[in-house]
């Protein structure tokens, strides 16, 4: 989005080791891989998924009754145990969307509850319009 100006990185020897301005027409399915089917109450679906104007857009929408919204990740393509993540996120509020950037242990659903061994989820930002009883929580 142009004309914003990048962080800092946090100090000496810190490199850039990955990322993606989105300055093509299409996601990079070299980084990205877009993930389809339930989750929730809604549909993933790769038609909600576009690129453009250096912004990747994940639309939500209902069609047919039905909540349809797009879900992106970049695993088994990138992996990285140490260092900072950011990104620039901007959201809207429709009904029944649930918008988050999390980073996610590649090992988190192997059997058994232990996050000790098999890394967890930790939850950078989340956000929804209403919760799960239909209360408008926006603000």
């Amino acid at each position: 989005m142009g004309g914003e100006v990048r962080a800092q990185v946090p100090g000496p020897g810190w490199a850039l080791s990955w990322s993606d301005e989105f300055d093509g027409a299409a996601l990079d399915t070299a980084k990205w891989s877009i993930t389809t089917g339930a989750r929730r109450d809604a549909q993933n679906v790769a038609a909600a998924v576009s690129v453009g104007s250096g912004a990747l857009t994940i639309a939500t929408y209902t069609e047919g009754g039905v909540h349809k919204t797009g879900f992106v990740g970049s695993a088994g393509k990138f992996t990285d145990a140490f260092g900072y993540w950011e990104a620039r996120v901007r959201f809207t509020s429709r009904d029944g969307m649930w918008s988050a950037f999390w980073i996610q242990s590649p090992t988190i659903n192997n059997t058994g509850n232990n996050p000790a061994a098999n890394g967890t989820e930790i939850d950078v930002v989340e956000h929804r319009n209403k919760d799960t009883g239909g209360t408008t929580i926006n603000n």
